[in-house]
Formats: structure tokens, C-alpha cells, sequence
């Protein structure tokens, strides 16, 4: 299954995303990422998926730790992308990885 990942990820979304596909980001939301290791500062997640009605704008935050096999996250970077308007910055900055290191790796 893997070891833990922590995944950093921000995005402002498109806004004509079709709503099945509104519910599938939202089950990646809820249930994939919603967990936390102790290896990690976060060790409890903290993910939303916000909509500002007022400026029609999307937006999805999540911090969290997964257990990741080098699929998990890759799928969702893969899945999410097409739907993605920004990330930050000038480079549309969206997000890390970071795996825990061993004492050997330092």
C-alpha cells in the first residue's frame, strides 16, 4: 500500500465542470484524503471545497497525509488537471508531495 505522502494542493477550478464531476473531486475530498499520519506536522487533514457564490469561484484546499503506493495521488493530479483554472502565483503554483524520509536518507 505504500507509505505515507502529505499532499499540499490549492486550486481555483473552472467554473463549468460538470456536476458528476463536482461529486467525484468531492469524494476524493472526503474519503481518500481525509487522513493524517504523525510522521507529519498536519497529522489531522484539512480539506475544503469552497464555492464563493457572490463571484461564482470554485476553490479546493487540501493538506493532508495518504497512504500512497505512487498511484493515489498521481491519478488525482491526473483526474483534477483538465478542470483546474489557477493554481498561485505566476507559475499557477498547485501544490507538493513529501514522503517521510528514513535516517539512512539524511
Amino acid at each position: 500500500m505504500g507509505d505515507y505522502t502529505e499532499l499540499v494542493f490549492a486550486a481555483t477550478l473552472k467554473n463549468d465542470i460538470p456536476k458528476y464531476i463536482m461529486e467525484q473531486i468531492q469524494d476524493y475530498v472526503n474519503e481518500i484524503f481525509n487522513s493524517g499520519s504523525c510522521y507529519f506536522p498536519v497529522t489531522r487533514p484539512h480539506n475544503e471545497l469552497i464555492y464563493e457564490e457572490d463571484i461564482d469561484k470554485w476553490t479546493i484546499n487540501i493538506r493532508c497525509s495518504v497512504k500512497d503506493d505512487g498511484t493515489t495521488i498521481l491519478s488525482f493530479i491526473r483526474f483534477i488537471k483538465p478542470y483546474v483554472k489557477s493554481g498561485a502565483g505566476d507559475n499557477d503554483f498547485l501544490g507538493y508531495t513529501f514522503m517521510k524520509m528514513l535516517k539512512n536518507q539524511l
